[in-house]
């Protein structure tokens, strides 16, 4: 079963302690974009994407990330 960016998300909240204002922070958007991103209510922009890749990268989220290091 493969998981969506979403789900990695979370995963990645619960695992490294960070809540939704920090991981807004982390990734330069708001929480409440942040908010409408994990309830699925707007679609992932390709830069909002890029930008979660790299932050799995600084965080050594690996499991989220595929053998080519790319979501």
């Amino acid at each position: 079963m493969t998981l969506t960016i979403v789900e990695k998300l979370l995963i990645f909240k619960s695992r490294y302690g960070i809540n939704s204002n920090k991981l807004a922070r982390e990734l330069e958007i708001s929480s409440s974009y942040l908010s409408l991103v994990l309830t699925g209510k707007v679609k992932l922009s390709d830069s909002l994407a890029e930008k979660i890749e790299m932050m799995f990268r600084r965080y050594r989220f690996a499991e989220a990330l595929d053998d080519k290091g790319r979501l």
